[in-house]
């Protein structure tokens, strides 16, 4: 391994490289915060940029998990429960310990807000009923994620048993229909939270994530030759794109996409593009060296919490009390640095003491007789687990020698 540049990923592999990316999208979430709040950028960008690779990856793994551990049993049944338990032991403890701890110490708008971030609905509270606002303001992506779970394996289930080409063409349509949504309403006059905010407006990144694992369990030319368009045009054309975009937002310069309508496709293509290299290839670059690390795939194990916990930091304890308290500088170094290390402090905490215990339970809902038992996370937003209770998709060796 060491002697090559390239490496075929082995039959069954835990590909550490996410827990790498899942740690610099959490702390590009803490850094796009900051960022705006400091005035080095005018939008938050990298945030929003971070939020969307999270629900790629997240629409990557799920559907791996639901197409090998269940689609693929004898018995969907009990391990489509099995999918369900497992996921609520990731999800809820410090999503719940987080409500519970505000509610405690009397803060008004969860107090106000609870009946809809309690069932996951906070999104739908955010676009008709009440802006959002600390210490809950980012807790509509974990609703859109949610609501994804709760849906999605059921359409797998009943797509797959049928065709799978008719799960692809499903797949593009819901992209598709995605992305007219949010033109459609931002032309509407709808707000910036009913044009962002709502399930079917993060379907084509979710599902982008969904139908490049579908793809990658469709052994034939044509699956393996979308891969690779997918790969290179998102390399080539999306990330130039994104970036280009990302500056004239900055600069405020006309005549680029809108990232919340058709930008946020051109997001979702590119991290499509990393989530494909990544799959199919182990290399020994320097980037991939730093992803493997032990610290970042530390960070990775914790992002779920990262980025549960990090806004309270941010606009309250940093914002409300630190700055008017006692003076601290709207400065960005200083504010990025103090809400990323109280961040991955408390993220750590909730880990040792709440989150892996608890993970350990998932031993009592084992999936079926599932076609082959894999290695790695199995969420985007929600994170990892311990490796030795984790689980992800595993691409089909064939195509996998061909995206390379």
């Amino acid at each position: 391994m060491q002697g090559s540049a390239i490496i075929s990923r082995p039959a069954s592999r835990y590909i550490r490289e996410f827990d790498g990316l899942r740690a610099i999208a959490a702390i590009s979430v803490i850094a796009g915060h900051a960022a705006i709040a400091g005035h080095i950028v005018k939008s938050m960008s990298p945030a929003f940029i971070a939020v969307r690779f999270f629900f790629v990856l997240s629409g990557f793994l799920i559907t791996g998990i639901l197409i090998d551990q269940v689609v693929n049993s004898s018995r969907p049944g009990q391990s489509l429960k099995a999918f369900y338990a497992r996921r609520c032991l990731r999800i809820f403890p410090p999503y719940f310990a987080f409500l519970i701890f505000f509610l405690a110490i009397g803060n008004e708008y969860v107090w106000k807000t609870i009946a809809w971030t309690a069932t996951y609905t906070s999104n739908f509270c955010f676009a008709f009923v009440t802006a959002p606002a600390p210490p809950l303001s980012h807790f509509w992506t974990l609703a859109v994620e949610e609501q994804f779970y709760l849906i999605w394996p059921l359409a797998i289930l009943l797509l797959f048993r049928k065709s799978r080409n008719t799960v692809i063409v499903f797949m593009l349509a819901l992209i598709t229909t995605s992305v007219i949504y949010r033109i459609a309403a931002a032309n509407g006059g709808a707000s910036r939270q009913q044009i962002l905010h709502l399930p079917i407006a993060s379907l084509d990144s979710l599902v982008f994530g969904a139908l490049i694992a579908s793809l990658f369990r469709v052994d034939n030319s044509w699956a393996k030759k979308l891969l690779t368009f997918m790969k290179w045009t998102g390399l080539l054309v999306a990330i130039p794109v994104v970036t280009s975009v990302l500056v004239a937002k900055h600069f405020g310069w006309a005549g680029f996409p809108d990232l919340n309508t058709t930008g946020q496709l051109f997001v979702a293509v590119a991290s499509g593009a990393v989530v494909i290299h990544f799959a199919s290839v182990e290399t020994n670059s320097i980037f991939a060296r730093i992803l493997r690390s032990p610290v970042a795939r530390f960070l990775g194990m914790i992002s779920y919490g990262i980025y549960i916990y990090h806004f309270p930091f941010d606009r309250i304890v940093y914002e409300q009390f630190l700055m008017k308290q006692f003076g601290w500088p709207d400065y960005f170094p200083y504010h990025f640095g103090f809400v990323l290390v109280a961040t991955i402090i408390t993220a750590s905490i909730s880990w040792y003491l709440l989150e892996r215990p608890l993970l350990r339970l998932k031993s009592r809902f084992p999936y079926s007789d599932a076609g082959h038992q894999v290695a790695n996370s199995d969420a985007g937003l929600s994170g990892n687990k311990d490796k030795d209770d984790s689980e992800t998709i595993e691409p089909d060796e064939k195509i996998r020698r061909h995206v390379a």
